[in-house]
């Protein structure tokens, strides 16, 4: 039954999305939209999963996009938190190089989930994770989610050590703690505890950028 967890966790994040470009819509920011958007892809990734539970099974084109996006929804996280609290790092030259190295993995991965051939047989199973994607695309991923996963954890708690006491750099960093043993539990063949964090880390996030929509 977890997987229908991620009903919820798509809900949430949609109230997320809805938050963020509210509050970009009262504040300009390169941050919120970049946030924004992020959390939209987790909703579209979350509304995969929760489809694929109601299927019983993935399809092949629904699999392909839910394999390119989710990748890429942590490294729009990453670049949105870089922008909210040192946007001026380097006179904006370090989130320059940054979006640099994000767009081109992004390309490459992009690319070879597109002309990847799945393991149709492993596409009946739910919790299937990334085992249906080849092992060279799969590599393509941690580029993308590890150095996000730390800037996301690292960022916002330097800011809230060195420069103001938010709420929300304390519940950042938190959701990507929560999402990190999400990972794991991902490497571990337990996908349906994957998605038992992945709600959980998408409510701690909502009150984050809760929290952001106040401020704005």
């Amino acid at each position: 039954m977890l997987e229908y967890v991620t009903g919820l966790s798509a809900l949430s994040a949609l109230a997320s999305t809805g938050l963020l470009f509210a509050a970009a819509g009262r504040r300009k920011s390169y941050a919120l939209p970049l946030l924004g958007l992020s959390m939209l892809l987790y909703a579209l990734g979350a509304g995969s999963e929760f489809l694929a539970a109601l299927r019983g099974g993935w399809g092949w084109l629904h699999y392909k996009f839910y394999y390119a996006i989710s990748p890429i929804q942590v490294a729009l996280l990453g670049l949105g938190v870089v922008s909210l609290y040192i946007y001026n790092w380097g006179s904006g030259r370090g989130l320059r190089i940054y979006l640099a190295y994000t767009a081109i993995i992004s390309i490459l991965l992009l690319s070879a989930v597109a002309t990847a051939e799945l393991d149709t047989e492993a596409l009946g199973n739910v919790f299937v994770g990334g085992r249906a994607m080849p092992e060279e695309v799969r590599r393509l991923s941690p580029p993308l989610t590890v150095p996000s996963g730390l800037i996301t954890i690292i960022v916002p708690l330097y800011y809230y050590a060195r420069r103001e006491r938010k709420l929300h750099a304390l519940l950042i960093p938190l959701a990507s703690i929560v999402m990190m043993f999400a990972g794991g539990a991902i490497r571990r063949g337990r996908v349906d505890v994957f998605y038992l964090l992945e709600f959980v880390a998408s409510v701690i996030l909502l009150a984050a950028f809760y929290q952001l929509y106040r401020e704005a």
